[in-house]
């Protein structure tokens, strides 16, 4: 029980850390920087030269897949360092990796 107590206390303590500058965007806006990876276009905002050590928000990358945006990873940073990377997922979920 203190275990789970535990882990539940950490995925609270995650989802707190989840917002911010940027961190609900549906769809990566004009300014997005763009590379290819495997064939398919990755889309990123901010882009990293524009973020500063006072950062507080989220870094996403989206890919488009039949005509929508679809988010692939989303990065929550603090202090312009990764705090929470989540990949493929909306929900926090054993995808999530947190920093300490």
């Amino acid at each position: 029980m203190i275990i789970s107590t535990l882990l539940n206390l950490q995925l609270l303590m995650a989802t707190a850390v989840i917002s911010g500058d940027n961190c609900k965007l549906p769809e990566p806006p004009a300014e997005a920087g763009e590379t290819q990876a495997h064939g398919v276009i990755l889309y990123t905002y901010p882009r990293s030269h524009a973020i500063s050590s006072l950062y507080d928000g989220c870094q996403s990358q989206w890919f488009l897949d039949e005509g929508n945006f679809r988010k692939l990873n989303i990065a929550h940073l603090r202090n312009g360092e990764s705090a929470v990377n989540r990949s493929g997922s909306y929900s926090l979920s054993s995808r999530d990796c947190i920093a300490e």
